[in-house]
């Protein structure tokens, strides 16, 4: 009887396999990282809150200030999650500390370890914090109502929150900085308590539009706009690849090359050429301070160098063009106005333009000063009258707005409470806030005064 050799089998091993970390909230990814147009992090809070179905002030009141409020290391930001009227929350895609603490409390909860570069912390050791960073919120109108109609995630980028950046380089239209629809017209928190992205927590309407307000270019020269949008866009696509930030003493690095190769070690005469004032320049080389973001902009403008390659480039490597096409707007910039140029007829006739102008809302007399780039106060000296006839006009528009906003929530208040009459309920505050879309409006004394007169009368009927 033949024998038959024993089969061999193959081996199973019994043991469970390693399963990845689960995370606390939904592991929603960032957008862009590493591009230019990576997501800002108060967009990826309030899309994080979207997809748990909560507004981003619970999410931020009673899941992350619990967990940052015993954190040992950033205890005290505690206070700071709790957005409230949102002024604040610009800080959250910034450098300051309330940003690395809700970095790290929500790559804890969701288990993403890119969020970092969602702010502007990887610069943190860089630049100076003063005038970096946008405190109210701004956005291209283009670009929303792009990622609507493309069926694109609806998010704000972290470039609109630099405050160098006016304009959108892809649509060649300026960011916009306040809701522009009739009744509203406020400027918007970064981070608001029952934000959704891509609208005015106000009012609640769509900020995209087909057709924005045209560009107003009196003034200022659209190539510097765009080459600085260009400019900030590949530090921000840099940042990921970044190991180790610019030390302080970089810029006197450039600086004193650049002299050495233009005027034989001059750096007076180098501060001539570039348009800076010797004593700012001076603070860059003697005492080794880095140049705020738009001096810096301004440098590499004059330099004729890039941005990048002012910051990371060997310095020995670097190719000046000292008489480059971008030395006009440092001239325009660099130059302080003189005391009496807004006393000027050209001033004076761009502010009865904006007068005569039909735009809705109608400016602030602190807006209209932005737009000239001079203090209201310089506004209000040169020219009383036509400043007053400013604010009284916005005035009367913002009493407008009120009173319209007022008997809209009045009859709004009138229906609920007929609805509840018509289902056997008695009209109560506390039935009415039950049906109301905003039931903090039964505080306004006028409001009240107006339910109370309205139940007099059902009662009377």
């Amino acid at each position: 009887m033949s024998s038959t050799s024993n089969a061999s089998y193959e081996e199973w091993k019994g043991e469970l396999p390693s399963m990845p970390p689960r995370s606390t909230l939904y592991p929603l990814k960032p957008i862009g990282v590493g591009t230019s147009l990576v997501e800002s992090l108060t967009s990826y809070i309030t899309r994080l809150a979207e997809a748990h179905c909560l507004f981003p002030g619970i999410l931020m009141g009673k899941v992350i200030a619990p967990l940052v409020q015993h954190n040992p290391v950033y205890k005290e930001c505690w206070w700071e999650m709790h957005i409230g009227h949102g002024r604040q929350s610009y800080m959250f895609n910034a450098m300051h500390r309330p940003a690395a603490c809700v970095v790290q409390t929500l790559e804890t909860l969701t288990q993403q370890h890119s969020l970092r570069f969602l702010t502007l912390l990887t610069w943190a050791e860089t630049f100076p914090t003063h005038r970096f960073i946008r405190q109210m919120r701004a956005w291209c109108p283009l670009c929303l109502e792009e990622q609507w109609t493309t069926g694109q995630v609806i998010y704000e980028p972290l470039l609109w929150t630099i405050q160098s950046v006016t304009l959108c380089a892809r649509h060649q239209c300026r960011l916009q900085t306040r809701c522009s629809h009739a009744g509203c017209g406020r400027e918007l928190p970064w981070l608001a308590w029952s934000g959704l992205p891509g609208y005015c927590p106000y009012c609640h309407c769509w900020l995209g539009t087909l057709h924005p307000a045209s560009a107003e270019t009196d003034g200022v020269d659209l190539c510097w706009e765009h080459w600085v949008t260009e400019q900030l866009e590949m530090l921000l696509a840099l940042a990921p690849t970044v190991a180790a930030p610019p030390s302080h003493t970089r810029i006197q690095d450039v600086l004193m090359h650049f002299s050495r190769q233009f005027h034989q070690g001059s750096l007076k005469a180098c501060a001539r050429l570039l348009g800076f004032p010797w004593g700012t320049f001076a603070g860059w080389i003697c005492d080794q301070q880095f140049p705020l973001l738009e001096n810096l902009l301004l440098l590499c403008s004059a330099l004729g160098v890039s941005l990048q390659a002012c910051l990371f480039d060997e310095v020995t490597t670097l190719s000046f063009r000292p008489s480059g096409e971008m030395l006009k707007p440092l001239a325009n910039k660099t130059q302080p106005a003189a005391r009496h140029s807004w006393e000027s007829l050209q001033t004076r006739q761009r502010l009865e333009a904006i007068l005569k102008n039909d735009e809705e809302p109608p400016p602030s007399l602190r807006e209209v000063a932005r737009r000239f780039g001079a203090p209201p106060g310089s506004l209000r000296d040169s020219h009383p009258d036509l400043c007053r006839a400013i604010s009284a006009r916005y005035l009367t528009f913002r009493q407008e707005r009120g009173r319209v906003i007022m008997q809209q929530r009045c009859e709004e208040v009138r229906q609920a409470a007929y609805q509840l009459a018509e289902q056997g309920k008695r009209p109560t505050g506390k039935n009415l806030g039950k049906v109301l879309a905003k039931p903090g409006v039964l505080r306004s004394p006028h409001i009240r005064k107006a339910w109370k007169a309205m139940l007099r009368e059902m009662e009377s009927g």
